[in-house]
């Protein structure tokens, strides 16, 4: 888990850069009210820039880039890029969300080679680096269907053979890693975790 989380006793701070565009907000504010509806935690933009800690959104209009995030909170300001060409940019959104509150990849976890195969010989080796292991949270089950998981084909030098695939029931669940439209099961889990009171449920 992150070491430094935000304080969600009031809403987050958000602020937009000139460049996004007023339809590309609303894809981030439909992103928010994913995460809303599942957690206690809660999003507020402002109009002139916070003086405070606050997630600061951009835009990088690049077909090749889909987002990118720190993990966890950085002061004074955390930096979401989005480029908002990919598919399913409210998802791009929300992960690179969740990001920022201190989430990070699925299939990261120390214990993924007990789910996952990793396909390093069909890996780019540029991107081995987007598959290192660096995530000790384990407390929760592995979530093929996480929105924090990569598509089962990312990164590959042949794009028609996978760069992981799953050691249980394949058929399922490699067609669902890498989804962007719904929150997983764990990531609700670890949200609510990490942020909100365990007395509270706010698994739909």
């Amino acid at each position: 888990m992150p070491t430094k989380r935000w304080d969600v006793s009031q809403p987050i701070p958000v602020y937009f850069d000139d460049n996004v565009a007023n339809y590309e907000r609303q894809m981030v504010h439909q992103a928010h009210q994913m995460i809303q509806a599942s957690t206690c935690i809660r999003f507020q933009t402002n109009a002139v820039k916070p003086v405070g800690s606050h997630i600061y959104y951009a835009k990088i209009p690049s077909p090749s880039f889909c987002g990118l995030s720190y993990i966890g909170k950085v002061s004074p300001l955390n930096p979401v890029y989005l480029s908002f060409m990919c598919q399913d940019p409210v998802g791009v959104a929300v992960h690179e969300t969740m990001h920022a509150l201190g989430m990070n990849h699925e299939h990261l976890r120390n214990d993924r080679d007990d789910y996952i195969d990793v396909q390093w010989s069909n890996i780019n080796p540029q991107f081995y680096d987007y598959f290192a292991i660096a995530d000790s949270s384990k407390f929760t089950p592995y979530d093929y269907g996480s929105i924090m998981h990569y598509n089962a084909f990312t990164a590959a030098i042949d794009s028609s053979k996978p760069t992981m695939l799953p050691k249980q029931n394949r058929a399922v669940n490699q067609p669902i890693m890498g989804q962007r439209k719904r929150l997983g099961d764990r990531d609700v889990q670890m949200l609510n975790t990490m942020y909100c009171r365990p007395s509270r449920a706010y698994l739909n």
